[in-house]
């Protein structure tokens, strides 16, 4: 058995964190599951929707100093993105696959273990006090488990660092084409990164977060910090003086460009925002087309999605790469799907090949990995591979993202887990739950 925690993808692997102090909370492994701060009274009745009220009122009170600073205001930024960022299309075609409803009572009550020590059931923690918005689980492409406590079904929320593993499979698609080579390096592909310390990164080594670039001590209070910075120029975070031009004016790219070599490339994996950047600058230039349409084409506009996706852009229509994209809860699930055997569930095409799929699994480079989300590395965890957080000794993978985001994939026992959520503050690191023995022992 091996272990998922809430508290594990808090700090580097995952997402917003804004302190190192969070970072070093972060430990093990995924789920970031978070506790609410405002009483459901402020949702409309059975609709888990806001009021018009309250809904002016969060729309209000919400700014670029407090959007993810936790609770209903963070849940409003979180699930009207929108609202809050200038955001981009990723559109959706034909039919929409609709995926078949059987409930598995076993699931909803499968005891959980709490930090306290005690348990209780799967469906009383996922609509308890513990800031879960929605929570999915498919089984060989049919709804076992389902559940939206604090958000409505059509609702699209942020996905956070979620949003790194439709960059990384966007890769791997192109690469099953031949038009990218991982081996080589990203100043092949990016001639303005030529010049630069980037341009010598292989692409694998931008993937696997091993860049050896400056900006993995990721830093949401400290205005001098690279990765402050660097959303800073996304608007994401509030813009100094005393930063670099390119920040001010929302050039991401030219600031990115800026950026040193601090360690050696292939040398070890340190969580680093700035590579997925990177790789979303290197697929618009291989495209020629904006980070939305390549995730349309390629993937979104064929899996037969519910909705529309959005990601956040910057004034200068430079896509959030690293953590920008919003979606339907059952539509991630969709895209986990296209991992698994089940894929046909969703898609009319076989978009992630078994060929890439096995460049997942087994083509790791274990030795890389030799701390993990600043803590000891787990024995279960095996690679890291096309922006996945972690890939198992048992062939599992998974995606965090900070508030309580979640994709997990396990392909040999055909199951996606699919989970929102929103931080109660800006320093909580949430509850455990141990997803891999959930799938072990129900599946």
């Amino acid at each position: 058995m091996w272990h998922v925690s809430t508290a594990d993808f808090r700090g580097g692997a995952a997402m917003r964190s804004r302190s190192i102090l969070v970072v070093l909370s972060a430990t093990c492994c995924l789920i970031l599951a978070i506790s609410e701060t405002h009483s459901n009274q402020t949702r409309s009745a059975n609709s888990n929707a806001y009021s018009a009220t309250v809904s002016a009122q969060l729309r209000q009170a919400v700014t670029i100093r407090n959007w993810d600073d936790g609770g209903d205001i963070s849940r409003f930024a979180y699930v009207h993105t929108s609202e809050v960022f200038t955001s981009a299309v990723i559109h959706r075609s034909g039919p929409v696959s609709e995926l078949p409803i059987a409930l598995n009572p076993r699931v909803g009550a499968y005891r959980v273990k709490l930090e306290n020590g005690r348990d209780q059931s799967l469906d009383e923690y996922v609509r308890g006090d513990n800031g879960i918005d929605g929570f999915i689980v498919l089984h060989h492409g049919r709804v076992v488990y389902e559940a939206y406590p604090r958000m409505r079904i059509q609702d699209k929320h942020l996905l956070t660092s979620v949003t790194k593993a439709f960059i990384g499979t966007a890769v791997g698609i192109l690469e099953d084409r031949g038009r990218i080579d991982i081996q080589r390096t990203i100043g092949e592909y990016v001639p303005a990164l030529k010049a630069t310390p980037w341009g010598k990164v292989t692409i694998r080594n931008a993937l696997e977060m091993a860049s050896g670039m400056e900006g993995a001590n990721e830093s949401y209070t400290d205005p001098a910090n690279k990765h402050y910075q660097y959303e800073a120029s996304l608007g994401w975070q509030p813009t100094t003086p005393e930063m670099p031009e390119s920040v001010a004016q929302g050039d991401t790219y030219r600031y990115v460009a800026s950026l040193k070599q601090v360690r050696q490339q292939g040398e070890a994996w340190a969580y680093t925002s700035v590579n997925t950047a990177v790789l979303g600058w290197l697929l618009e230039e291989i495209t020629d087309k904006s980070i939305a349409d390549v995730l349309s084409e390629e993937i979104w506009s064929k899996i037969g999605a519910d909705a529309d996706a959005l990601i956040v852009v910057n004034k200068k229509g430079i896509a959030a790469s690293h953590g920008g994209l919003s979606t339907t809860l059952r539509d991630l699930a969709r895209f986990g799907l296209l991992f698994t055997p089940s894929w046909q569930a969703t898609s009319r095409t076989q978009i992630v090949s078994d060929r890439f799929l096995r460049r997942i699994t087994q083509n790791g480079r274990p030795n890389l990995v030799k701390d993990w989300l600043f803590g000891p590395r787990p024995a279960w965890l095996d690679h890291v591979a096309y922006q996945w957080d972690a890939v198992t000794t048992s062939g599992k993978f998974f995606k965090g993202g900070f508030g309580g985001q979640i994709l997990f994939i396990d392909p040999q026992r055909d199951v996606v887990i699919a989970h929102f959520g929103t931080n109660k503050s800006l320093d909580d690191i949430g509850p455990m739950l141990n997803l891999g023995s959930l799938i072990d022992d129900l599946f």
